[in-house]
């Protein structure tokens, strides 16, 4: 396994495969899959956040399907209740 780490000790990514040494892949080192500091990133990077806005644009997409609905009815002649 491969972690990239920052100029301060802390871990950015993990890889399966060594990553292209260029600027986006710095501080790359080979670590055995039960090293403590990848163990510990992966478990971090498990961790599914909930996105602030998904309600909103959830919101917003049933906004935009009720409009298209309207339009498409009046463009047949329907009434739209």
């Amino acid at each position: 396994m491969f972690i990239g780490r920052l100029p301060d000790g802390t871990v950015y990514g993990a890889w399966a495969n060594a990553q292209a040494n260029d600027k986006d892949h710095v501080g790359l080192e080979e670590v055995e899959a039960d090293h403590p500091d990848y163990v510990a990133f992966m478990a971090l990077a498990s961790v599914v956040k909930p996105d602030p806005r998904a309600a909103k644009i959830a919101e917003l997409e049933s906004r935009i399907v009720a409009v298209e609905t309207v339009v498409d009815a009046k463009a047949v002649g329907t009434v739209v209740l």
